[in-house]
């Protein structure tokens, strides 16, 4: 194995590297050891997926892509050239794909490493979303221009071009109605996950009308599915001006703030949020987040606490405030947590922080039942394999 692919973090020397983290938003470093997945990555460990697995999901992508081909292929019959630049596209993704499965089979980690942003998009499932709604998008348009062909001549103009001219036109009443239709259907493509279509549309409404805040807030959380975060945070600025009490906008200039590794300044943030709107679960629970990620595991369980008094069955913030629990080495009141927890949910994640939890009890066999549980459930087979093998 490479020498970079011994894991390089304080304490974790010599560990071997068996996965790689597939979460768009982790600001860890991708390759993960064991050690790593219970303590770097222990938040979204369902996202740290192991080489072995890489290569079976890849497949289906590419299987998946190839299947897109195909009936992009059935629809260019009526649209001619139209489809040309997207099966260009979808050809480089293939290559792309097919040469981090082969980086996967020869053991070249750190070249697939170099294609780690390309293959998250796949592994957050928005690649296939915005495909899905692109092929739809195309189909209609392509019935549309079955019936329309005989009676044109020239090719249509450019949507955008044509609003300019309309707005110019427009009374402030009317200006007004076309920002609410603009809105309208730039919040029907973020429903639908297109969140760059959607953004157009939020842009061109922002033209018409700019004076409202909960538009800056919506085009705000588009650019952080884009990964624009500081856009984003400069749209949720904008709300806030415009109305100091939209507490929608400081927890989700938190998240912006949280995703940029800002974690001080984004807890200013959700206080804002929770001073707007107390009975914000959400907030305190990001909040708590935020701490923990500062190692300020107390403060981070008291927000724990408030959120599930708010929201008594908030089951991810009863398993934090265990994980909270566990950096405190406080094992006995974290398995509290993770029962809790599965009282209302039995996530595989769940289980398997509570099996943790009896290991460091002392309670091996008890634990066993667990993990088997866990893997049963869908966590990382070969995870727990890992750990039964210790037993």
């Amino acid at each position: 194995m490479e020498a970079e692919f011994q894991c390089q973090y304080e304490e974790h020397q010599n560990e071997s590297i068996i996965g790689f983290c597939m979460n768009k938003d982790c600001s860890k470093t991708s390759q993960f050891c064991f050690k790593c997945l219970l303590q770097i990555h222990k938040f979204h460990s369902d996202d740290c997926i192991r080489f072995h697995q890489l290569t079976n999901q890849i497949n289906q992508f590419i299987q998946t892509q190839i299947e897109l081909i195909s009936k992009y292929k059935e629809i260019q019959i009526i649209i001619n050239q139209a489809f040309d630049t997207k099966f260009k596209k979808l050809e480089v993704d293939i290559s792309i794909l097919k040469e981090m499965d082969k980086f996967l089979k020869d053991k070249q980690y750190i070249s697939f490493k170099q294609l780690i942003q390309f293959g998250k998009e796949y592994f957050s499932n928005e690649k296939q979303n915005k495909e899905s709604l692109s092929l739809n998008e195309f189909n209609k348009v392509a019935l549309a221009f079955k019936d329309l062909q005989k009676e044109l001549e020239q090719p249509i103009k450019p949507i955008k071009k044509n609003k300019t001219i309309q707005i110019q036109e427009l009374s402030q009443e009317q200006k007004i109605q076309q920002a609410k239709e603009l809105l309208n259907k730039g919040n029907e493509l973020f429903d639908a996950f297109n969140y760059e279509e959607s953004l157009k549309f939020i842009e061109d409404s922002l033209k018409v009308d700019n004076s409202q805040d909960s538009v800056y807030n919506l085009k705000g959380m588009i650019l952080i599915y884009l990964n624009r975060f500081q856009d984003a945070i400069e749209c949720f600025d904008q709300a806030t001006k415009l109305n100091p009490n939209i507490s929608e906008a400081f927890y989700n200039k938190g998240n912006a703030l949280c995703s940029l590794v800002r974690y001080k300044d984004a807890i200013k943030c959700y206080d804002q949020a929770i001073k707007i709107d107390p009975k914000d679960f959400d907030a305190y629970y990001n909040k708590g987040i935020a701490l923990s990620n500062l190692n300020c595991y107390s403060d981070a369980i008291k927000c724990y606490d408030k959120a599930i008094k708010i929201n008594p069955i908030l089951s991810d913030a009863m398993n934090n405030k265990g994980i909270a629990l566990e950096f405190l080495n406080n094992y006995k009141d974290a398995l509290k947590c993770y029962d809790q927890a599965l009282l209302i949910n039995r996530k595989p994640i769940y289980l398997k922080n509570k099996a943790d939890s009896l290991i460091y009890l002392g309670k091996q066999q008890e634990s066993k039942k667990f993990y088997l549980e866990a893997k049963n459930a869908g966590y990382d087979k070969s995870d727990i394999d890992l750990i039964l093998k210790k037993f």
